[in-house]
C-alpha cells in the first residue's frame, strides 16, 4: 500500500492507495475518522468515491495485493484537489 498525507487548511488528511482501491480519511485529527472508498483506474482517476466503514477499510488492508511500486499520475493529483480543495499540500517522507 502506498499513503498520501495531504494538509489542506489546517486540517491533515491520508489517502491509503491499495490495488485497485483507494480509501480517503479527511481528518486524521479526529477521533471517530470519517472514511470514504474510490475506484483507482489504469489512468490514475478517483472515480466512484462513496462513504466506507472502518470494517470495509480494515476487510480491505487485510486483503490487498500490495503493488511493488506506486506512481502518482497527473489525474490522482487533480482528483485529489477535487477531494481536498484547490490549496491541497501533499506531504512527503524519506
Amino acid at each position: 500500500r502506498a499513503k498520501i498525507r495531504v494538509k489542506y487548511g489546517d486540517t491533515y488528511g491520508e489517502v491509503i492507495l491499495l490495488d485497485t482501491k483507494a480509501f480517503i480519511i479527511h481528518d486524521l485529527d479526529k477521533e471517530v475518522k470519517q472514511y470514504r472508498s474510490a475506484k483507482i483506474n489504469k489512468d490514475g482517476r478517483l472515480t466512484d468515491i462513496k462513504e466506507a466503514s472502518i470494517e470495509e477499510f480494515e476487510k480491505a488492508i487485510v486483503a490487498a495485493k500490495f503493488p511493488q511500486q506506486v506512481f502518482i499520475k497527473d489525474h490522482t493529483l487533480t482528483d485529489l484537489k477535487e477531494i481536498f480543495g484547490k490549496d491541497v499540500e501533499v506531504l512527503l517522507t524519506y
